[in-house]
């Protein structure tokens, strides 16, 4: 959950940072939600700044897990449209930071495809995990 929240922090800001910047890309429009490239950037950078922050503020970890499979399963269906409209370029998901580290495109579109693996593959998981034990647990209470 933390390291979740971490990474999706990170991305966040860094989504945030860079569609104020002056990319000509951020004024393309995406093809497959059609908004321009800043005004999605914003947007993904706001729900992955609340999805992040929200282990701070609630208790409830299942919670928490099911919005991060919420918001990896945006972003897995966000490549799938990439994939199906046959844009053949590294994902802008973290704008200028790349360039500002001197991270060439293709390396960071590798790392953000790990990173929505880890976040898609360990949330749900968790949510496989806890629905196994609950039932674990309710056949334990019903038996005794």
């Amino acid at each position: 959950m933390w390291s979740s929240a971490a990474l999706l922090a990170t991305t966040a800001i860094a989504k945030l940072v860079s569609c104020f910047g002056t990319a000509k890309i951020l004024q393309n429009s995406d093809p497959v939600v059609g908004l321009r490239f800043g005004h999605l950037m914003f947007v993904a950078g706001i729900l992955e700044l609340g999805v992040a922050s929200h282990p701070l503020f609630s208790k409830k970890r299942i919670v928490t897990v099911t919005l991060v499979a919420w918001l990896a399963s945006i972003f897995a269906l966000y490549r799938i449209g990439v994939f199906l409209v046959g844009l053949n370029i590294p994902c802008p998901c973290l704008g200028g930071f790349t360039d500002a580290i001197h991270l060439r495109k293709e390396i960071a579109d590798k790392i953000m495809k790990m990173v929505l693996g880890y976040l898609l593959m360990g949330s749900y998981g968790i949510l496989w995990w806890s629905q196994k034990q609950r039932g674990v647990l309710i056949r334990e209470t019903a038996s005794a």
